[in-house]
């Protein structure tokens, strides 16, 4: 058992999302996508279209305003997971026309965005150890452009909801502004490590 989170733990690319200027079209499009990554037990993806049932891991662009990325958690083994603790780091790789947005607040309103319904227990589940960081730019080697948002919860009372087996989890939310029509960014996954109600690492 593991009391601490493994910040380091590098996670690789899960899924790359791509945004392509449409021209004429005024509306914003989307087509699924098969996840990059095989399925593990346990396993985290993007889905760039809040507004449609399912991972959407391809989605087009065609406006400049608001996006957000949800981060989505599988428990996809045959038994049922707790969440005690869990980070990732969600990289972008076009800053300047997709920018994160700053935080609401230093904890679970923050930009990513904890997804309150999911974890509603206020008082025990923060994620303000650190707060929450739209574009970290402490990171040693990450190129100029490249936007790195941080998100670490945690419960200390060992009371972390349950996710079902054969169910996902939105665990939060990347928010960005979009400046311009034209442009291509791609969104992948690091440093992420999920951990379970006994502390046990259940997913990195």
């Amino acid at each position: 058992m593991r009391r601490i989170i493994p910040i380091g733990t590098a996670f690789g690319i899960l899924v790359s999302v791509m945004f392509i200027a449409l021209g004429a079209r005024s509306s914003n499009a989307s087509t699924p996508a098969a996840p990059a990554l095989a399925p593990t037990e346990v396993f985290l993806s993007l889905d760039c279209d809040t507004a449609t049932a399912g991972i959407q891991s391809g989605c087009t662009q065609s406006a400049a305003g608001p996006l957000d990325v949800a981060v989505v958690l599988t428990n996809n083994s045959t038994a049922d997971v707790s969440l005690a603790a869990f980070n990732f780091d969600v990289l972008g790789d076009n800053k300047p026309m997709f920018t994160p947005n700053a935080n609401v607040d230093g904890n679970r309103n923050g930009n990513p965005d904890l997804n309150d319904a999911a974890f509603p227990n206020t008082l025990t589940f923060n994620c303000n150890l650190p707060a929450p960081q739209p574009d970290d730019d402490d990171i040693a080697g990450d190129p100029v452009a490249t936007s790195r948002s941080r998100l670490v919860c945690f419960t200390g009372a060992n009371d972390g909801p349950t996710v079902a087996a054969g169910t996902s989890v939105v665990l939060g939310t990347v928010h960005y502004t979009v400046s311009g029509t034209s442009g291509v960014g791609n969104f992948s996954f690091s440093q992420v490590a999920i951990n379970d109600n006994n502390f046990n690492e259940v997913g990195s």
